[in-house]
């Protein structure tokens, strides 16, 4: 594919939209405090959640394109491919990308549960869909998480800091990615009644 940003870490995507690295392992952004922005065709080495309220439109998630719903979230993880390529449009986003490498997860009990995650997979037909507490909730973590990697970053306790995040963040995707898959299950099972 040509024009693919290779986001090897989550610092390359971060220096793109010209936000700060904070970390050589994770990032933070806040798309409010960057935008605008061009859109950009990612091949993924790293984790990623995107949480926004209003997607840009026609988004490549591995070989379909589609819409995303505002404020949902999109995950993805190493070896895929999302996004837009850039067509010299600007963009203005709101919310946040979170961005972490695997490297970090390295040796931890969280490294082999992200299999479980079944949200990150191409296979996940929708994006997570936030009700509004939830959208709350998620991005009150990333501001503190944001706000950890500020002012603790020569911290020996930061890596065990940044993995409780990540571990609550990624729990809180999973009982959304749980329920809607609750739900999708729930209005198949209807169909096949009627």
């Amino acid at each position: 594919m040509k024009n693919t940003l290779s986001v090897s870490n989550p610092n390359v995507y971060a220096r793109f939209l010209g936000a700060p690295v904070l970390h050589p392992l994770v990032n933070v952004i806040h798309y409010d405090e960057v935008s605008p922005i061009h859109s950009s065709l990612n091949r993924y080495g790293v984790y990623g959640l995107f949480i926004q309220r209003n997607f840009p439109k026609n988004l490549t998630y591995g070989m379909k394109m589609f819409d995303v719903p505002d404020g949902s979230i999109i995950a993805v993880e190493p070896g895929q491919i999302g996004g837009k390529e850039d067509d010299g449009e600007q963009l203005y986003i709101s919310g946040w990308a979170f961005l972490f490498s695997p490297e970090l997860l390295h040796g931890t009990d969280l490294e082999p549960r992200m299999k479980d995650y079944r949200f990150f997979s191409y296979f996940a037909t929708e994006t997570l869909k936030m009700e509004p507490s939830e959208w709350g909730r998620i991005t009150q973590l990333l501001i503190q998480l944001r706000h950890e990697l500020q002012e603790n970053a020569d911290s020996p306790t930061l890596r065990a800091v940044i993995l409780g995040y990540i571990r609550l963040i990624l729990e809180y995707c999973q009982r959304i990615y749980l329920r809607q898959l609750s739900q999708e299950d729930k209005s198949s099972s209807d169909l096949l009644k009627r």
